[in-house]
């Protein structure tokens, strides 16, 4: 564990497409990904998949991630910084992700467009998968200084070919459904 970590950020999110959620974690100086277990437990896992434990994360700079490929799994951009100063583009093709995979796209109605106050729930056969609530602090996406995300889902299904999505959208209440949903999805509330 390091010792002192600051200017930094964690996020929950599934990087190999198991169905299990894993954490990016970064501060000054380290860049973490633990990769989820299913049992509650995460594992360190920066050598197995190649990345680098170095981060240059400050008041004006930091890391993030997305699909910069295309190919349905989340790459990393960020700096590596070893003495603060001098900083080095790293950009992490993720190779790693085997399992499928849905990024959902909320649309909110005008005055809300971000969708910010949804609830999406992920089904399979009745059973909850998943639920988040799509949070908007100050802006549409805000995970650092200088740079934002998008605001699209990112849910690693593992071996399922798909699931039902359930959103309810903020503050109107409208539910809208979708049965056996996978790959990239938009949902309009409309």
């Amino acid at each position: 564990m390091p010792a002192y970590a600051s200017w930094g950020m964690a996020v929950v999110t599934d990087f190999d497409n198991d169905g299990v959620p894993d954490i990016i974690w970064n501060g000054r100086n380290l860049l973490w990904i633990l990769r989820g277990r299913g049992d509650g437990t995460f594992e360190y896992v920066n050598k197995q998949w190649g990345i680098e434990d170095l981060s240059a994360a400050s008041v004006d700079d930091g890391i993030c991630f997305g699909d910069l490929d295309g190919d349905g799994d989340l790459d990393i951009i960020g700096y590596a910084s070893k003495s603060g100063h001098e900083r080095w583009l790293r950009v992490y093709r993720n190779d790693v992700a085997r399992g499928n995979w849905l990024d959902l796209r909320l649309i909110g109605a005008k005055g809300n467009h971000g969708a910010a106050g949804a609830q999406i729930r992920m089904s399979d056969a009745g059973k909850l998968l998943a639920f988040e609530q799509v949070l908007n602090v100050g802006s549409q996406a805000a995970h650092s200084y200088f740079i934002s995300s998008t605001t699209q889902r990112h849910f690693g299904l593992g071996a399922r070919k798909s699931v039902d999505v359930s959103v309810e959208f903020y503050p109107s209440g409208k539910v809208v459904e979708r049965k056996g949903v996978a790959g990239a999805v938009e949902v309009k509330e409309e």
